[in-house]
């Protein structure tokens, strides 16, 4: 499968193995171990799970190994309970870190941000976007950064030109 890979430097690989791209492992635990192997030996030393709770508990144990040993540092998303979707073994050895939605204030700041932001927001063509209509967004976001985010780009490719309004949230 397409491994997606990021390079920050040449001792820093983050592999991100995909629950979508691993579906068709489910069936052949071996296969997901060898090609779980085969990314170690590639030299990758960090691997990022989204959705880990969708991994079997055979792909789960896939990893387990490389864990034990220190030689990966797993780090696994999901918007489940850990504690009932990942196996013991593997969360017994892991560090479970709980995200908080964020407050309206914050996602307030987040879209200010990005609609000045030159490089990673809107800051190339910002958007005309009313107070009243940002606070609209960060309330209705209910804490979740990337809803907000999205609400934004999307209500100001509606708006083209126009003010950002209610008709394009």
């Amino acid at each position: 499968p397409e491994v997606y890979r990021i390079e920050s430097d040449e001792d820093f690989v983050i592999d991100l193995l995909r629950h979508d791209e691993f579906l068709r492992y489910s069936k052949d635990p071996a296969l997901f171990r060898e090609e779980v192997e085969a990314k170690l030996r590639s030299g990758v030393r960090t691997v990022f799970v989204d959705e880990i709770h969708r991994f079997n508990k055979s792909q789960q144990d896939a990893l387990l190994g490389a864990v034990e040993k220190g030689t990966i540092t797993l780090i696994g998303a999901t918007t489940e309970n850990p504690s009932f979707e990942v196996n013991s073994a593997l969360l017994s050895r892991s560090t479970v870190v709980q995200l908080r939605p964020l407050g309206v204030d914050d996602l307030r700041a987040l879209i200010d941000r990005a609609i000045v932001d030159v490089d990673r927001g809107l800051g190339d063509q910002p958007p005309t976007v009313p107070d009243e209509i940002r606070d609209k967004i960060a309330r209705e976001a209910d804490g979740d950064a990337r809803r907000a985010l999205t609400t934004l780009e999307l209500a100001a490719r509606v708006a083209g030109r126009r003010p950002v309004d209610e008709a394009a949230i």
